[in-house]
């Protein structure tokens, strides 16, 4: 079990009502005696603030307030840190962010004082190119693209140096399982239990009606040589939507497992496929209209 001696606090920056949120959470650890330390970054009244990069030292957990984007930008700060997140759900869908902003004395009784959660190890995966020294990380997907987005690009996808495709589109998306129910599920892919060990191939609009997603165990590294087609033009590889590096065309690109896993802590009672139910709407209402 862990030992929930000091709590780090982050969120969406310049959002009032998650500012709020926080200052709730501020009053319900005092309730149960336990301390924390917010990023100055939010407008919150407390006489404990730091920069994130400096509380993470001295933490035991990491509570993040917002939405799944907001999740995404703040725990890519932690990657490298091994400390357990939860998500403290204030957006629209929240496949990140499981606790509820209503429910957050009950969860927190639950989880810091009754010891009642689980914790999950997320893969997250690392994309090398030839111009920086390094590399990209993702913990949803890397989503590669022309940087005129109206324009194709063709790429080859090989899996340990044995070549799989060559195709044409709009661009490629390699995801994560947690990335499956993010910008590759619009794209086509299918949703993968975030415990496979495994990465997800994803063509964006191929020129073929025979390429179809893909995937692969985690531990075999992919390449990715990619052109334009048009020496103006850029090859653009996107991180989690959050950040993005513009390189010459042809490209080849390299993406791999990262040595690292993100640590997410639950609720004892999650259920990834309950989520899904809810998230998505997989209603049981006709299953139950028939009996």
């Amino acid at each position: 079990m862990l030992n929930f001696k000091k709590i780090g606090l982050a969120g969406a920056v310049d959002d009032h009502f998650v500012e709020k949120i926080v200052q709730k959470i501020i009053h319900l650890l005092d309730i149960l005696r336990i301390s924390c330390v917010i990023d100055e970054r939010l407008h919150t009244q407390h006489k404990e603030k730091k920069k994130l990069h400096d509380m993470l030292s001295e933490i035991d957990i990491l509570l993040i307030v917002g939405g799944d984007g907001t999740f995404l930008r703040i725990a890519r700060e932690t990657f490298d840190h091994n400390i357990p997140i939860i998500g403290i759900h204030c957006g629209r869908l929240g496949f990140l962010t499981e606790i509820h902003s209503d429910l957050l004395y009950n969860s927190f009784v639950k989880i810091f004082i009754e010891k009642k959660y689980s914790q999950e190890d997320r893969l997250i995966l690392e994309c090398h190119d030839t111009e920086h020294d390094s590399p990209l990380l993702a913990l949803n997907d890397f989503v590669i693209t022309q940087n005129d987005h109206q324009k194709m690009i063709e790429f080859s996808l090989s899996v340990q140096s044995t070549l799989v495709c060559q195709q044409r589109g709009d661009g490629i998306i390699v995801a994560t399982p947690t990335g499956s129910t993010a910008y590759a599920l619009s794209a086509g892919g299918p949703i993968i239990d975030p415990n496979l060990d495994v990465q997800l191939i994803v063509p964006m609009f191929a020129h073929t009606l025979n390429l179809r997603p893909l995937v692969f165990p985690a531990n075999e590294p992919l390449s990715l040589l990619c052109d334009t087609q048009k020496s103006t033009a850029s090859i653009q590889v996107n991180a989690d939507g959050q950040e993005k590096r513009l390189l010459s065309s042809p490209h080849l690109l390299h993406i791999k497992k990262h040595k690292q896993k993100i640590n997410l802590l639950h609720l004892e009672s999650y259920s990834f496929y309950h989520t899904l139910r809810k998230k998505f709407d997989w209603s049981t209402q006709h299953i139950q209209q028939r009996k």
